[in-house]
């Protein structure tokens, strides 16, 4: 078994947040900083992929009885999953993921692995609840690129995997009693997904 080491380092900053003047600002800025993080090159010997933690979810969560909204989760992974394209992604990109101090900086990396780059525009997409045209801008910064168009289709699938993703960690929670099912507030998450076809 491999342990590893936990470094907190206290960064004095606030929230990285949408306001009305800044959006296309903020949106360039999380952009090309994404990239930055996609882009760094990590020796093969230290690549930990996303793969293997639904694969856990997959394994743990077998004996849930007939449960169609995993089905659907995991089923959308697999037709997502492109192990052509894998990037160091953050994985757990979410609004206090993220603190502005002069600059931009991603704090928790403990679920960081390598994975497809649209998880983490994806998530970024949930949390800041972006609409078509600010995912455009997202993207065109991310890629450096006025003129590149974004594959919204795709990126929306990846947006369902996200709150999929959420489902199956609940469910792990639960299922090892570290949490009670009335605490995450299941009924919603689960009507939600159930509208998603």
């Amino acid at each position: 078994m491999s342990y590893g080491i936990l470094v907190w380092r206290y960064i004095e900053g606030i929230e990285f947040s949408l306001g009305k003047d800044s959006n296309e600002v903020f949106l360039k800025t999380l952009g090309t900083e994404l990239k930055k993080i996609h882009d760094i090159d990590l020796p093969k010997s230290k690549k930990k992929y996303f793969s293997n933690d639904i694969n856990f979810y997959r394994n743990l969560l077998k004996e849930v009885p007939e449960n169609i909204i995993l089905h659907r989760g995991f089923d959308l992974y697999d037709k997502l999953n492109n192990s052509d394209n894998y990037v160091l992604s953050h994985n757990d990109l979410n609004k206090t993921n993220l603190l502005w101090r002069d600059r931009l900086f991603f704090l928790d990396w403990e679920y960081s692995s390598f994975n497809n780059p649209f998880f983490d525009i994806a998530s970024l997409s949930n949390a800041y609840n972006l609409s078509k045209v600010d995912r455009a801008i997202l993207w065109k910064a991310y890629t450096n690129n006025e003129y590149s168009v974004l594959n919204d289709t795709n990126l929306r699938e990846w947006m369902h995997f996200c709150h999929y993703l959420e489902y199956m960690w609940s469910i792990s929670l639960i299922q090892n009693g570290k949490i009670d099912q009335n605490t995450l507030n299941l009924k919603k998450l689960e009507k939600k997904l159930k509208n998603i076809i």
